[in-house]
């Protein structure tokens, strides 16, 4: 069996995959590389080591691991150690033996370290805040986040699918008072002030607005416990532990994929360097590329997965990568934040034009935030997060630009960069633009107001094809005699040009399954049970076991279904089906009992009746032949690295189920 998987949630399914010596394994990668959005890059610059001891200077809190080295190790062998720098996935989000990275982490032997300090600026020309405030608001801040999450998870049904966050937090924040600490509802007029811009920080960390932050589903993802850690050493050497296991795996690089073609028998995938055909396909591109329809299925994806791709949100994200002759902020901290202001004096930029004018005030509105990596790695290094629309005005400007919208802004809190701009003048600048990449068109999953934890659940079901015939003028009046029901596959559309007709295509079903159904069901006993199991899952609940098999709702096209599958028939193609147990031979049967195994095939005189041949996409997880892996397709790890991972080896576990009979 043949298996493509499009692009770590691609190869860690081809390393499962792999294993089977029945699968045969492709993967198609659009980029010049592996990896998708963990992208890390190195020697951008060079740190220069006098000596071993100097690195004693660089404090570190690695988390042990059994084959972490020395964090000086390398560094002592070559003077001029590298620094690698994540510009997508940086951080283990929960150190534990449950976080599947976690393993990885240990097998690569990468350098973990916590992410536990920060400092916060509050107004524009003052000092930050001291560590023990700046905890106590982050405190308080947790806190009103747990609220939010238990109001969802205990009013679930009661909230509105369109109440956001921010709805919520306005309330909650109208009910604090601050005259008596003794009584309910107490908040200090800084807390009041503080928290609602410090909240800010959920809008960054997930790249979604608070006004848009579905309440319903607040609580929804689920992290490993344990500490948020960034790998130090780049993530790329999580990717190289993976890459270990697919020596004999071909990855197709720069194959960009634009049609996915299935059928009951196989799928045709479509790139710019030809199409290949495969028994299953796994897509694994992000859920911002399933948006920009940049991939045609064909058939079109079922109904409900094509609203679940247009309600989930899928925000940016952009990274600036600062470096700098010195350091000017406090270093032993692992982040700088500024609360949001009112925005730009007009004095410290005049020099810039309109875009860059546009992009600071946008950006000072929300929670800045850097993250620094003086305490890693000794360098004055920051990185600046943009996010929502200060990402879409980031990702207008070239690299320069953006230097001096940053230095800009810190201007307003650091005397040096007001007074000598020279001095402190970043010598490389990076950024990324994942909205902008085609391959990615974004950089996280959320829930926004308006869908449901569920439209992600809906990837987790693999889609297959199903071919019916479609009558399209079916008088009201016309009895299906017992041959042309017994050509029919395993499902009947039917509609008419002139009208309406669902009392006709029902008394059509009632027809076939006074003829066939009660004789299979009561001619075997063994059936009954099996055959109420399946007539109880397409609608009908009340089977009464005499002649004449009744039912107490309407008659829908999955009752027929019910009763072929219920037997071991399934169709081979549009025009004939045969048992299961039977090899398919085409010709021409006689006879009008489902008990026959010989196939039927309509001939001429069918066609020329009205039928014709309609293939529709269905959620099949039995059979179906396009499977979806990534953050976006579980409902609890939905922006995470490691809700990716897990995907992906749900995925791989499907595929080797069915190498067996595909």
């Amino acid at each position: 069996m043949s298996v493509w998987c499009m692009c770590v949630r691609c190869i860690d399914v081809a390393q499962e995959l792999s294993q089977n010596p029945s699968i045969q394994v492709t993967l198609l990668e659009a980029r010049d590389r592996i990896g998708g959005r963990i992208h890390t890059r190195r020697n951008l610059f060079k740190r220069v080591i006098p000596d071993a001891g100097a690195t004693a200077a660089v404090a570190t809190t690695s988390v042990p691991t059994e084959k972490t080295p020395c964090p000086d190790r390398d560094h002592q062998q070559h003077p001029q150690a590298d620094i690698p720098i994540d510009f997508g996935a940086s951080w283990v989000h929960g150190v534990d033996p449950s976080n599947p990275i976690m393993a990885l982490a240990d097998q690569a032997g990468v350098r973990l370290e916590p992410t536990n300090s920060d400092v916060i600026y509050g107004r524009q020309g003052k000092p930050p805040m001291p560590e023990a405030e700046s905890n106590h608001y982050w405190a308080v801040l947790w806190n009103v986040f747990e609220r939010a999450q238990d109001y969802a998870r205990l009013n679930r049904d009661q909230i509105p699918i369109d109440a956001s966050f921010q709805d919520w937090l306005n309330q909650f924040l109208a009910t604090r008072q601050n005259i008596d600490p003794n009584q309910p509802n107490y908040m200090t007029p800084k807390e009041h002030r503080v928290v609602p811009r410090l909240a800010q920080f959920w809008a960054g960390e997930n790249a979604i607005r608070l006004d848009k932050v579905s309440l319903k589903y607040m609580d929804a993802e689920i992290m490993p416990p344990g500490d948020h850690c960034m790998v130090v050493d780049g993530y790329d050497r999580l990717l190289e532990e993976i890459l270990r296991d697919l020596e004999n795996v071909p990855i197709l690089f720069e194959h960009v994929v634009d049609g996915i073609e299935y059928t009951e028998s196989g799928v045709k995938i479509s790139t710019n360097k030809g199409v290949f055909s495969s028994d299953m396909v796994l897509v694994t591109v992000p859920l911002g590329v399933l948006k920009s329809n940049s991939i045609q299925f064909s058939p079109a994806l079922p109904d409900r997965k094509q609203t679940a791709i247009r309600r989930l949100g899928f925000g940016a994200m952009v990274k600036v990568i600062l470096h700098f002759p010195i350091c000017f902020w406090p270093e032993t901290m692992h982040f700088i934040n500024f609360l949001p202001s009112r925005g730009p004096k007009s004095k410290l930029c005049r020099h810039l034009n309109k875009r860059q004018m546009v992009a600071l005030q946008t950006y000072m509105k929300d929670l800045v935030d850097y993250t620094s990596l003086m305490p890693f790695h000794g360098e004055p290094i920051l990185i600046a997060y943009a996010t929502n629309e200060s990402a879409d005005a980031f990702e207008k400007l070239t690299e320069d630009e953006i230097k001096e919208v940053l230095l800009c802004q810190l201007a307003h809190y650091y005397k040096i960069v007001r007074r000598a701009p020279e001095t402190v003048s970043p010598t490389a600048v990076y950024m990324t633009r994942w909205h902008a990449d085609p391959f990615a068109c974004g950089s996280y999953t959320s829930i926004p107001v308006g869908s449901q934890q569920s439209d992600l659940a809906e990837f987790e079901v693999p889609v297959g094809v199903r071919t019916t015939l479609v009558c399209e003028s079916v008088e009201a009046d016309q009895e299906w005699d017992e041959k042309t029901l017994s050509i029919l596959p395993r499902s009947i559309q039917v509609s008419s040009k002139r009208k309406p007709n669902p009392s006709g295509a029902n008394r059509g079903l009632h027809h076939a399954i006074k003829l066939y159904g009660h004789k299979a069901l009561f001619g075997d006993k063994s059936k009954k049970s099996e055959y109420e199991t399946f007539m109880a899952k397409n609608g009908v609940h009340s089977i009464r076991s005499d002649k004449n098999v009744d039912y107490d709702g309407p008659i829908t096209l999955s009752c027929y279904t019910a009763i072929l599958q219920c037997f071991g028939f399934r169709p081979w193609s549009w025009s004939w089906w045969t048992r299961s147990d039977k090899k398919p031979v085409k010709g021409q049967g006689k006879g009008s009992s489902l008990g026959d195994t010989e196939p039927r095939v309509l001939d001429n005189s069918n066609r020329k009746q009205g039928w014709k041949e309609a293939v529709e996409a269905v959620d099949d997880p039995e059979r179906g032949r396009v499977h979806f892996a990534g953050e976006h397709t579980t409902p609890t790890s939905f922006a995470s690295v490691h809700g990716a991972y897990t995907t992906g080896q749900r995925e791989a576990a499907k595929m080797i189920a069915k190498a067996s009979f595909m």
